[in-house]
């Protein structure tokens, strides 16, 4: 009953972290200290083990709000990579918490500076961790590690001003809503940050784009809508359209008006090809672009038709 409490008053917290004064009011109050000091212990005591998940859901948020915990409170991104690390050892609960955690850990600026730099998270195995995750497991759990992909490459930096953020702090999740994410950081030089991301993109093995083009014509809508949502984050850099245009099937993908039926798939591909003409792109070929600008003209929800055969004068 006890435990029951603690961890429902750990999501509460979590939720404290949606405004930046809250979250420095907890950390100056020492409560921040005190979380930490019961991970330890929690660590050292397997029996309180159920308070584990809350705890680690605490430091997340945190770090969203005060990147620098992750220097100061070192226990909990170790623990964090050691999940990450033996996720198939793992019931559906952790290795979702392991990935959720990691890719809210990674969508600031600053957690990607450090994470590229330090030599003790090495996140080339942690994304080829995530590969995995994301190509086994029941639908569900594959489209939860697919949006937390998505949030791993945000290309937009979280502000933290007004509740401008919104979290999920429910057991099963903890995702951000990235729609409400935009750039906020200039301390960190763009390329900087495009440089990293790529590399943690290579990191997820050279068949990951073939791959995740098969799941955008699964027969699965939850799932093809997070593999559009990786794609659309994946999309933002240059990087990901030389790419994604050099892999075999993708604008006849994207060009397909019988892939989605549902308006949200249609105005999601639709977003995409606005993204692709907008971007500029010089992996774009001029007459790819004229194919993508047809396709915008046209409109979401255009239907292909077969051409009328007059038969009257046969």
């Amino acid at each position: 009953m006890v435990e029951d409490m603690l961890f429902e008053i750990l999501l509460i917290l979590c939720g404290c972290f949606s405004q930046i004064r809250a979250a420095a009011y907890l950390s100056e109050s020492g409560i921040v200290d005190k979380m930490y000091s019961m991970f330890g212990k929690i660590t050292d005591h397997p029996d309180a083990g159920f308070l584990f998940p809350g705890v680690i859901k605490f430091f997340g948020h945190f770090s969203v709000a005060s990147p620098g915990c992750l220097t100061q409170y070192p226990l909990f991104l170790r623990s964090v990579f050691d999940l990450v690390y033996h996720f198939d050892y793992l019931d559906a609960a952790q290795r979702l918490l392991a990935f959720d955690t990691l890719s809210l850990v990674s969508s600031s600026n600053q957690s990607r500076i450090l994470l590229s730099s330090s030599v003790e998270y090495d996140m080339a195995k942690a994304m080829r961790a995530f590969s995995v995750a994301v190509a086994t497991g029941p639908i569900e759990m594959r489209v939860r590690n697919l949006d937390a992909l998505a949030l791993l490459f945000s290309s937009q930096h979280e502000t933290r001003e007004n509740n401008a953020m919104e979290v999920n702090t429910t057991n099963d999740s903890m995702i951000i809503d990235t729609k409400k994410r935009r750039v906020t950081d200039g301390s960190f030089a763009d390329a900087d940050i495009t440089r990293i991301l790529h590399t943690w993109f290579e990191y997820l093995g050279e068949a990951f784009p073939t791959f995740l083009l098969s799941y955008l014509v699964k027969p699965f809508p939850d799932l093809r809508y997070s593999s559009l949502g990786v794609l659309r984050q994946l999309l933002s850099y240059e990087w990901g359209i030389h790419t994604f245009m050099l892999t075999n099937g993708f604008l006849d993908y994207l060009l397909n008006r019988n892939t989605e039926s549902e308006s949200s798939g249609k105005l999601s591909k639709y977003d995409l090809v606005c993204l692709l003409i907008d971007s500029g792109s010089p992996s774009i070929s001029s007459q790819e672009l004229l194919r993508l600008k047809l396709y915008r003209k046209e409109g979401a929800y255009y239907v292909d038709r077969p051409p009328i055969v007059d038969t009257a004068n046969q």
